[in-house]
């Protein structure tokens, strides 16, 4: 299907695909801004505000289920839900940013008040924290995985000489 400013194909992740995806709807580039909004609630809840069992699940409460924030979290204030809110709208053309003031209106949002953007546009940002490696291999400062067992890949051809005569 061909649809001028819109595309139809059905990529992502399925948590962070907005509902004109998953309904097949044509969608731009307010599927963007659906999926910083899941970013920023994944980022101060720990998990994400669709999650469900499986992909149907998760797929079926992106379209069916209305957003709700954890109750007596601080991370959530009254900021971080209002913009969490206006990314998640369920209704793109509602969605933040997909207005005419585009980027700018999460740009000038309250909860990026403490951002200098022009600073972080030019790169000079000061890290919050460095951490101290002693080698390039230094992987201290990550979670380990645990133990991994060795996964045999020798191939073994179940049909052994199936093609002799040919």
């Amino acid at each position: 299907k061909e649809c001028k400013g819109k595309a139809f194909t059905l990529c992502g992740t399925p948590e962070y695909m907005a509902p004109e995806i998953i309904l097949g709807r044509g969608y731009n580039i307010s599927v963007d801004w659906w999926a910083l909004g899941i970013l920023a609630y994944e980022c101060l809840a720990g998990y994400s505000p669709f999650a469900g069992r499986d992909q149907n699940a998760i797929c079926r409460n992106i379209v069916n289920r209305s957003l709700n924030f954890p109750k007596n979290s601080p991370a959530f204030d009254a900021a971080a839900k209002d913009i969490i809110s206006g990314l998640l709208m369920s209704d793109a053309k509602e969605r933040l940013a997909s207005g005419p003031s585009g980027a700018a209106a999460v740009k000038n949002h309250a909860w990026f008040k403490a951002v200098n953007w022009h600073t972080l546009t030019a790169k000079e940002c000061k890290a919050p924290w460095i951490p101290k490696v002693t080698a390039p291999d230094d992987t201290r400062f990550f979670d380990g995985y645990g133990v991994v067992d060795e996964v045999d890949t020798t191939w073994v051809d179940p049909a052994p000489g199936w093609d002799d005569n040919f």
